[in-house]
């Protein structure tokens, strides 16, 4: 009779097959090794996306509520400023720079943040 493989494979077999697929020839490693990968990654902006209007300061103090990756150079943050949410982008590491989009309520600023993440807006 024969043996089956196991359904549950470890983290390290699936990087090990994924490794050995891209020094065959096969596509690009889906494996990061600088990427700490503990938030999302937001999509490439799409051919026909939409341009937010972007600006140099935020409405006033402001608390983080979601991001993206550090790792790539560009990265959003949600924020919310006293009940209004925008968007934190910042480019660069060195000498970063920052512009804010937005002045949601927190229903259309999640809709909002979505569109960002999928490279509809930019």
């Amino acid at each position: 009779m024969r043996r089956s493989r196991p359904l549950v494979i470890s983290a390290d077999e699936i990087r090990a097959r994924i490794q050995a697929d891209f020094q065959r020839g096969g596509k690009a490693p889906l494996v990061d090794e600088d990427c700490p990968g503990i938030s999302v990654h937001p999509a490439a902006p799409l051919l026909e996306h939409e341009e937010l209007t972007w600006c140099t300061r935020p409405r006033g103090p402001y608390r983080v509520r979601e991001h993206t990756c550090l790792c790539r150079p560009v990265h959003y943050e949600l924020i919310s400023c006293g009940g209004i949410y925008m968007f934190h982008r910042v480019i660069g590491a060195d000498r970063a720079k920052h512009s804010y989009a937005g002045g949601w309520r927190v229903a259309e600023a999640r809709l909002w943040w979505r569109r960002l993440l999928a490279g509809q807006v930019c």
